[in-house]
């Protein structure tokens, strides 16, 4: 690869007198550029089929750029990829609400990494699980200029704990009761508590 410049001189009548040119090989500049363009397009497919997105918060802006795959996890467009904390905040679901804000807290006070499990409601309605880690980012000089951080949608072993947890609580009861009668209340009740529903 090649980069050319060519710079004319003009005589005080602003005729053209001179160019002078100035080339300059770039092929490693090209190499490298592609190499950035490939790493990048590499990113977002393992993230793609891993489920995992990542994100990154400036702390002067107070706005987080999120990867295509944390937008597909949240049922986001990958071009609507800039959001705030309040925007993200939103998407927790109100039961694990008071949770995710204390270990949020939690490393604020220590400055140290974080990473828990949660649930969020997506704007179609659907709830998705969700483990969250982040870690600061420091300036030179060691102060804490953002937050970097990965999302991974963990739905589908939450959905195999929850059926786990079910099995094993049913063969429970089954192995504790004497007859029928005294046994099927202790079942639904055991179905609602693994699957978060209210037994009224």
């Amino acid at each position: 690869w090649i980069e050319s410049s060519i710079i004319p001189t003009l005589n005080t009548g602003r005729q053209l007198i001179r160019l002078d040119g100035v080339v300059r090989d770039i092929t490693e500049k090209k190499k490298a550029e592609e190499e950035i363009l490939q790493g990048s397009a590499r990113l977002k497919k393992a993230q793609e089929v891993a489920h995992s997105g990542s994100w990154d918060l400036d702390f002067v802006t107070a706005i987080a750029i999120w990867s295509d795959e944390a937008c597909r996890i949240y049922g986001l467009l990958p071009t609507e990829n800039k959001y705030t904390y309040e925007d993200w905040i939103s998407f927790v679901h109100p039961g694990d609400l008071e949770y995710v804000l204390a270990e949020i807290k939690k490393s604020q006070v220590a400055l140290t990494a974080t990473s828990f499990e949660h649930r969020i409601i997506r704007k179609d309605g659907s709830i998705r699980w969700i483990h969250s880690e982040c870690i600061y980012q420091y300036n030179a000089v060691g102060k804490p200029v953002g937050l970097h951080g990965i999302t991974h949608d963990i739905t589908e072993r939450k959905k195999t704990e929850q059926v786990r947890n079910l099995q094993f609580a049913i063969a429970k009861l089954l192995s504790q009761s004497t007859n029928m009668a005294a046994f099927m209340p202790n079942v639904l009740q055991a179905i609602c508590e693994n699957l978060n529903w209210d037994l009224a």
